[in-house]
C-alpha cells in the first residue's frame, strides 16, 4: 500500500508478508538414554537453518547429529524413526534432497507415519516444491485428521500460493485443534490483512498476542493492519510495542517512520528511520524517505547526501535520481540536476514527468 505525503515524497507501507513462521517440525526418537540430547536438536524449526542463524559450533553439532541417525540406520535399517530424524538433521542443514530421502526411506518401511509425511512436506516447502509439500500434508491429515501441525504448515504454503481461502481454511483447522496455536492466529491475521478484511485480521492478531504477548511480530502485524485501516495512533502504539520486545526490530522502525510521516510527526519520523538505518545501514527505503523528509524540512544538504546513500545502495533507484534532480534545480545546480534526470531516462525512457523537468532545465540553462 504506497501512502503520499504530498510533493515528490512517497511512502511505503511494507504489506504483510504471505508467510513468516517457518514450517513446524516433529521428531521421533527411540534412541538410548546417553543419545538424548542429540535429539534436542529435532525441536529446531526446519527452515531456521536457512536465514542464517546456526553458528559454527551449531553446524558441527548438526553434522554429528547427521552421523549419529546415519549410524543408527546401519545398526537397523528397519526402524523408521531413525530415517525420520536424519532427514530432520539433514533439513536443519539445508540439505533437502537428503532429508526427502530419509523420509521416504522411513515411509517405505511405514506407509501410514503422519508426523514424516509432514516433515516430507516441509522438505518439498524448502525446495519450492508447494504441489508436493500440499500433498504430503494432506497425506498426514488423513492419516491423522488432528495433526495440528500439518494443517498449520498447509496454511503456509497455500497463503505462500495466493491460494488465501484455502490458507485460511487450515489455519482455522489447526486453531479449532489446539485454541492456543500463537502462529496460527498470527498467520491468520496476516492472511485477512492481505484479503483487506481487516477486522478479522486485527481480531486474529489480537488473540495471538492475548495468547502470547512476547513474539514482535504479532505487534508488527497489528501495526501494520491498524495503519492501512488510517488507524494511526494504535499502529504507533503496535509499533512501539514490537519495538519495546525487539529493539533491533527494523521494520517495526521504519513503519513507525511512515506512521509518523503521515501524522506530520516529521521529527518523530525522522528519528524512527535514523534507528531503522542505525539497525541496517543498508535499507533503502529507510535512507529514501528520510532523504525526503529532509527534503520537506528545508535541510536541502542533508536531502542530498541522503539521496545520494540510496543510489550508492541501489543504482537504479529512479525515484532517489529524480528527487536528487528537483533538488538540485532548486538549488540552481543545474548542470548536476539535468545529469541526475537523464540518469531517471536512462533507467525508465518511458518516464514522462522527468522527460518534462529535462527539458525546462534545459532551457534555463
Amino acid at each position: 500500500m504506497k501512502w503520499v505525503l504530498g510533493g515528490s515524497s512517497e511512502y511505503w507501507m511494507i504489506p504483510p508478508l504471505k508467510y513468516f513462521r517457518a514450517l513446524e517440525v516433529a521428531s521421533i526418537t527411540k534412541f538410548p538414554e546417553n543419545l538424548a540430547q542429540s535429539s534436542v536438536t529435532f525441536t529446531l524449526l526446519v527452515l531456521s537453518c536457512y536465514i542464517g542463524e546456526y553458528t559454527t559450533m551449531q553446524f558441527m553439532k548438526l553434522e554429528t547429529d547427521i552421523s549419529i541417525y546415519k549410524k543408527a540406520t546401519e545398526i537397523n535399517s528397519a526402524d523408521p524413526e531413525a530415517y525420520n530424524n536424519l532427514g530432520v538433521a539433514y533439513g536443519n542443514q539445508g540439505k533437502l534432497d537428503e532429508a526427502v530421502a530419509a523420509f521416504q526411506s522411513a515411509l517405505a518401511i511405514t506407509p501410514d507415519h503422519a508426523m514424516v509425511y509432514n516433515n516430507l512436506g516441509n522438505a518439498y516447502a524448502g525446495q519450492g516444491k508447494s504441489d508436493e509439500a500440499i500433498t504430503a500434508y494432506q497425506k498426514a491429515i488423513e492419516i491423522d485428521p488432528n495433526h495440528t501441525m500439518a494443517y498449520y504448515n498447509l496454511g503456509i504454503v497455500y497463503g505462500h500460493q495466493g491460494k488465501s481461502d484455502e490458507a485460511i481454511t487450515a489455519y482455522q483447522k489447526a486453531i479449532e485443534i489446539d485454541p492456543n496455536h500463537t502462529e496460527a492466529y498470527s498467520n491468520l491475521g496476516i492472511v485477512y490483512g492481505n484479503q483487506g478484511k481487516s477486522d478479522e485480521a486485527i481480531t486474529a492478531h489480537q488473540k495471538a498476542i492475548e495468547i502470547d504477548p512476547d513474539p514482535s511480530i504479532s505487534h508488527y502485524q497489528l501495526g501494520i493492519v491498524y495503519g492501512n485501516q488510517g488507524q494511526l495512533d494504535e499502529a504507533i502504539t503496535a509499533y512501539q510495542k514490537a519495538i519495546e520486545i525487539d529493539p533491533n526490530h527494523t521494520m517495526a522502525y521504519y513503519n513507525l517512520g511512515i506512521v509518523y510521516g503521515n501524522q506530520g510527526q516529521l521529527d518523530e519520523a525522522i528519528t524512527a528511520y535514523q534507528k531503522a538505518i542505525e539497525i541496517d545501514p543498508n535499507h533503502t527505503m529507510a535512507h529514501y524517505n528520510l532523504g525526503i523528509l529532509y527534503g520537506k524540512q528545508g535541510e536541502l544538504d542533508k536531502a542530498v547526501s541522503t539521496l545520494q546513500k540510496v543510489i550508492k545502495i541501489d543504482p537504479d533507484h529512479i525515484k532517489a535520481y529524480y528527487n536528487l534532480g528537483v533538488l538540485y534545480g532548486n538549488r540552481g545546480q543545474l548542470d548536476k540536476a539535468i545529469l541526475a534526470l537523464q540518469k531517471v531516462i536512462e533507467i525508465d525512457p518511458s518516464h514522462d514527468t522527468a522527460h518534462e523537468v529535462l527539458q525546462m532545465l534545459k532551457e534555463r540553462s
